[in-house]
């Protein structure tokens, strides 16, 4: 899959406002009296409007409104109440913690009404820790259990936009368009200008990633006009720590400066959670280590690593980032330490060539204090200078040649492991192929035999049947003539579309993307099921036989949503990336017949 060219992806999404599910309550001070779920939600409303600001206070009374709630059985008040210390938990970055507090909430079996803002919430956690998969399937969750009230309409704005910002850091960038482009007309038409303008934003990162600088530019500058104009703070910050990164990976770092001065600014005009303290100390880190300003960078990029003590995958980046630092000032001690705990952290295929460059950092590192050790017994040992110089060059060159032919070594061993890995999968594939071409091979023998065959037999039946009924008036008049008539008729019609089945002739004459459409056409006349189809990339040069494949699951997938489940629309996405196909179903499903799903045979022929 091809990847976005940013080094780091800031969430811009709005992690949905807590305003969309309750009621404005009346906020009092003092102790709470829980008496009923009335007075349980209203303590709820109030810690919700304090954790911003007093997150220490908002935690206590959640704690008691989960307790008493748990007490008086009443699930939504748990549910709630755990989400909300979630969030709290969120913002002070210890994100596995959040995610165990919003997956005791989904044990109390919240209300519709709330379920949708517990897996939102759920997300951005995952988001956050960078589970990205994990953070996706929360927010489809949340998008399946949102109300279908008018009311709750601008809601859906906000997790779509989560999504999106998933879904780009995926690298998923025409699936996350589409989404965007369902969702700006509602924000518009609700005039959520907050929402509309983190669409917009993303809407920007798309320019960005297809490198057309200028609607990018374009559209950043759109975004943060209307994040101005309504003085959403967060979402101007997010927005301009996106710009600046578009502007160092364009190579315009005073440019990137000056708009995170602006982002510094905004930073201090509402109470930002972990994760933004963290975007802004990483981007000006990067920034002036790319101006080639040192010491600046190691003070941001330090104080980031503070702030990261929880997040190793934060801390992979900065352990770089940092040893370059140090590399730049001749500083070869931190250098070799911060190299070093990035290659704890990494663990992945790089490791060889970190290892090398931590190898010759250590014998950088080695030959400097050699050479301080002499500087300072010259004057004692000033009779053995030459030998000793004679020696570590010896050591020097021993060491090198030594380290060059390790380096040989263990190339070649890597590359005639990796040769010898290579074979064995193109073997296999070869096998494969050759199974595949053999199946297909015999259903098109078989379809031809059925067409050819049987049903010219069948054609031959009916003539001579049509001649009975010509010649014997009485029998044709009979109803159990009719009745044959008719079955013979289906019987032909059947085989006909079974031989058509087994090898459709749509594949050769038309193409993989016309078969699909016709398919899904049929099926959209039968009236059962309204199918939207799109086909993104060049499927012209597909082998017939994978063409075949992928038209057999379309037909087994569509023909299952038909059968087992309630469904009224469904989505196909067919896209030819530069090295895999992607084939997505999506389907409005209320009901699942499990029996009958698990008793057919068609899933486990496309697993």
């Amino acid at each position: 899959m091809k990847h976005f060219f940013f080094t780091v992806l800031l969430v811009m999404g709005w992690h949905c406002s807590n305003n969309c599910f309750m009621h404005a309550q009346e906020n009092t001070s003092g102790p709470f009296q829980y008496k009923d779920t009335n007075s349980i939600l209203k303590a709820i409303e109030y810690a919700r409007d304090l954790l911003d600001s007093l997150p220490a206070q908002a935690k206590t009374i959640l704690n008691h409104t989960s307790r008493h709630s748990k007490e008086m059985h009443f699930n939504d008040g748990a549910a709630l109440s755990l989400t909300l210390s979630g969030k709290i938990l969120i913002a002070e970055g210890r994100y596995q913690e959040a995610v165990s507090s919003m997956q005791q909430a989904l044990q109390y079996g919240p209300s519709a009404g709330y379920l949708w803002y517990v897996y939102n919430n759920m997300g951005n956690a995952y988001n956050y820790s960078g589970q990205l998969e994990l953070a996706a399937d929360a927010y489809m969750q949340a998008i399946d259990h949102m109300p279908e009230r008018s009311d709750e309409v601008v809601p859906l704005c906000y997790v779509y936009t989560n999504f999106c910002t998933v879904l780009y850091q995926l690298g998923q960038y025409d699936k996350a368009l589409i989404y965007i482009d369902k969702a700006l007309p509602v924000a518009k038409a609700e005039k959520q200008y907050d929402a509309y303008a983190s669409l917009l934003g993303l809407k920007a990162l798309n320019y960005a990633y297809k490198k057309d600088k200028l609607r990018a530019e374009l559209y950043f500058d759109t975004a943060l006009a209307f994040a101005r104009k309504f003085k959403d703070y967060r979402n101007e910050y997010n927005i301009l720590m996106n710009k600046s990164n578009f502007l160092l990976q364009t190579g315009n770092a005073p440019k990137a400066l000056a708009v995170l001065q602006e982002g510094k600014n905004v930073f201090h005009h509402n109470f930002l959670k972990l994760s933004d303290t963290l975007k802004f100390l990483r981007a000006m880190g990067q920034t002036y280590l790319q101006l080639d300003k040192t010491r600046e960078a190691e003070q941001y990029l330090l104080q980031a690593w503070q702030a990261a003590r929880q997040m190793p995958k934060e801390r992979l980046w900065l352990s770089q980032k940092l040893s370059e630092v140090y590399e730049k000032t001749g500083n070869a001690g931190r250098s070799l330490a911060y190299l070093q705990e990035h290659l704890r952290l990494k663990d992945s295929v790089q490791g060889k060539e970190i290892a090398l460059a931590v190898t010759g950092i250590e014998t950088r590192y080695r030959s400097a204090e050699k050479d301080k050790q002499i500087a300072q017994n010259q004057l004692l040992i000033s009779n053995q200078k030459r030998k000793i110089a004679r020696k570590n060059l010896w050591i020097a060159t021993v060491t090198g040649t030594a380290g060059l032919l390790a380096l040989l070594f263990t190339g070649i061993y890597f590359f005639l492991r990796q040769k010898n890995k290579l074979l064995t999968s193109r073997q296999k594939i070869a096998q494969l192929h050759a199974r595949i071409e053999g199946e297909e091979e015999e259903r098109r023998r078989i379809a031809q035999e059925l067409h050819d065959g049987i049903n010219s037999q069948l054609v031959g039946i009916r003539g001579c049947l049509d001649a009975l009924g010509h010649n014997h008036p009485a029998v044709q008049a009979s109803g159990h003539f009719g009745m044959m008539q008719q079955m013979l008729n289906n019987t032909t019609a059947d085989l006909r579309q079974t031989a058509h089945n087994l090898w459709p002739l749509a594949i050769i004459q038309k193409g993989l993307v016309a078969a699909i459409r016709d398919f899904c056409s049929q099926l959209n006349k039968q009236g059962q099921l309204r199918i939207e189809y799109q086909a993104y990339g060049d499927f012209d040069q597909l082998d017939t036989y994978l063409s075949l494949n992928i038209l057999r699951i379309v037909q087994e997938l569509l023909h299952n949503v038909v059968k087992h489940a309630a469904a009224t629309e469904a989505v196909v996405l067919l896209n030819n990336h530069a090295r895999n196909i992607s084939l997505i179903v999506v389907v409005n499903v209320c009901v699942i017949d499990q029996a009958r799903l698990n008793n057919g045979s068609g899933l486990k022929s496309v697993d």
